[in-house]
């Protein structure tokens, strides 16, 4: 017979497992979506960040799942470097989000990581200021797949 102590602990653990990725241990989307709108709602004055890992797909293809693995696991531990005591976020495979009240010393200071920051006050809801971040790392992303073909012609 299951106790009733067992079940709550099964119960905590699948929670555990929808709330928080993982390798990283960061929240998920759900969560994101959640805490920026509520932020929004508060009118809390914050800074977003966000970080798209540069050439996940290649390294898993090439150098197997692991080496994947290991990438966003470094990567992961270098924003909590940039911005320490912040809300992390992985909503996505090669998607990295951060809240923070406190400026960030270096936000693009990861070589692993295509990354930008928006202010909150720029923007007059979480829609819209996802709907810049989205553009403007689009822009970013395909800047750099440029460069890299200019590089490998050079």
């Amino acid at each position: 017979m299951i106790s009733k102590d067992e079940i709550i602990e099964c119960l905590r653990k699948q929670v555990n497992l929808y709330r928080y990725d993982m390798l990283t241990g960061f929240m998920q989307r759900h969560d994101f979506n959640i805490d920026l709108k509520d932020l929004f709602r508060k009118n809390k004055s914050f800074y977003l960040l966000y970080y798209d890992v540069n050439n996940l797909h290649n390294v898993n293809r090439e150098k197997g799942f692991a080496e994947g693995d290991a990438l966003i696991k470094r990567v992961s531990e270098r924003i909590m470097q940039v911005a320490p005591k912040s809300l992390y976020y992985r909503p996505t495979g090669d998607e990295f989000f951060v809240i923070t009240e406190c400026e960030p010393n270096s936000i693009i200071d990861i070589d692993e990581a295509t990354g930008l920051m928006l202010r909150s006050e720029a923007f007059k809801c979480s829609d819209e200021m996802l709907d810049m971040a989205d553009k403007i790392m689009i822009s970013l992303k395909s800047k750099l797949k440029n460069r890299r073909k200019t590089d490998k012609r050079g």
